[in-house]
């Protein structure tokens, strides 16, 4: 499964423990994997229609997405948490 896949899974609570380690340690140690993961949020969120969220609210939720990315560098672990938080706020 792709990585990608796999963490929209995580998200959707869908995750074995061994899924969940295989995505940690891909975030861990694919230096891009942030990038990877903020690059599908950022289409994703131009892709919902406008009567869906209003594009400021839009606007407001990718630029928490990216604060938190930046600010989480370090810490990887701590995206996910952030990742699911955000997403589940859309839901």
């Amino acid at each position: 499964m792709n990585h990608i896949k796999l963490l929209e899974h995580y998200m959707q609570g869908l995750t074995s423990p061994d899924e969940e380690k295989e995505l940690l340690v891909w975030i861990n140690n694919d230096s891009n994997a942030l990038n990877t993961i903020n690059a599908y949020y950022e289409r994703k969120w131009k892709d919902i229609p406008e009567t869906e969220i209003p594009a400021e609210l839009q606007h407001q939720m990718l630029m928490n997405i990216k604060e938190n990315i930046h600010q989480h560098k370090t810490t990887k672990k701590g995206i996910i948490k952030n990742i699911e938080s955000l997403v589940s706020t859309k839901n």
